[in-house]
């Protein structure tokens, strides 16, 4: 028998969801679980990345358990992300090398605002359509932050993310 289940994943803002669909588009059961968020200071948001991927294993797990399905069961899984939020994981141990930055974070208003005097915020809005903004991940990929944007798996090390890596936020200055 061919498989027939869609697992869909949404790690979210603050909790993770697991929902298998059957053949028809019909939801055959779905699970939720929160997981906290850490606020360093005013204005900064962050999670736990390893709260992230276990809460999100945990109710794919449960969502299957509670079908009765198996791998075999499933013919599609679909991933949904927090888009904005950025996580750097070291590709040796596969570990998060620190808290995600939640897109809701403030913490690269300054970056934004250096791109901005320097009249950079103009050809970022040309190629990308996106205002300069601390909300999209393409402030966070940057040195100073070691972000990569998207739940990217990469570890650039102490060098900035090469450019085309990225989704719609990505781009080069002509600095």
């Amino acid at each position: 028998m061919l498989p027939s289940l869609s697992l869909v994943q949404n790690p979210g803002t603050t909790s993770s969801r697991a929902i298998l669909f059957d053949h028809s588009g019909a939801i055959v059961v779905a699970a939720q679980q929160e997981f906290p968020r850490i606020y360093p200071s005013p204005g900064l948001v962050e999670h736990d990345p390893e709260a992230i991927w276990s809460s999100q294993l945990a109710v794919a797990q449960e969502v299957m358990k509670k079908a009765g399905a198996s791998a075999r069961d499933v013919a599609a899984i679909g991933i949904a992300n927090q888009r904005e939020t950025a996580i750097v994981w070291d590709k040796t141990t596969g570990k998060p090398v620190f808290n995600a930055i939640v897109w809701q974070s403030r913490l690269t208003v300054p970056i934004g605002d250096a791109l901005k005097a320097k009249g950079i915020d103009k050809e970022i809005r040309e190629r990308t359509g996106l205002v300069t903004d601390a909300y999209f991940s393409g402030t966070k990929v940057n040195k100073n932050t070691y972000g990569t944007g998207c739940f990217m798996l990469m570890n650039t090390g102490n060098e900035g993310v090469p450019a085309g890596l990225l989704h719609s936020a990505s781009w080069k200055s002509k600095e």
